[in-house]
């Protein structure tokens, strides 16, 4: 298994876990749970872990506030700017936790899936 599967898959875990939370705690159309899933799965991946953690905290900000019938300000969002007064530092770190804790339990997984990392595989690998 390559990195890029193994982000993916983290990826994947984080985008169901992501989009599961935003369907139970707000007032989000399934119908844009799913079209927005492919697009959340490829952010997830192509972002590192603390940039997948503030946009899972910006989604699920503007998620709960109401605006002109859109579930979210993709203007803000696509800008990824935000001044720190508007960062709940309590809340960003608790996402934090999730997002690591996701991130090892999917990689322990599979490496559980996978036999683990073997001697030689060490010795290859680094």
């Amino acid at each position: 298994m390559n990195p890029s599967e193994i982000k993916t898959k983290i990826a994947r875990v984080l985008a169901e876990k992501f989009l599961s939370d935003l369907e139970t705690s707000t007032e989000v159309d399934s119908r844009f749970i799913e079209t927005a899933r492919p697009v959340i799965t490829k952010l997830f991946t192509e972002l590192p872990e603390d940039r997948q953690a503030l946009l899972m905290y910006l989604l699920k900000k503007s998620a709960a506030e109401p605006r002109s019938g859109l579930p979210f300000d993709t203007d803000r969002l696509a800008s990824f700017s935000m001044s720190p007064s508007d960062v709940n530092a309590q809340g960003l770190e608790k996402i934090k936790r999730q997002v690591h804790y996701i991130h090892g339990v999917v990689a322990n997984t599979l490496l559980s899936s996978y036999g683990g990392l073997g001697e030689q595989k060490i010795a290859v690998e680094g």
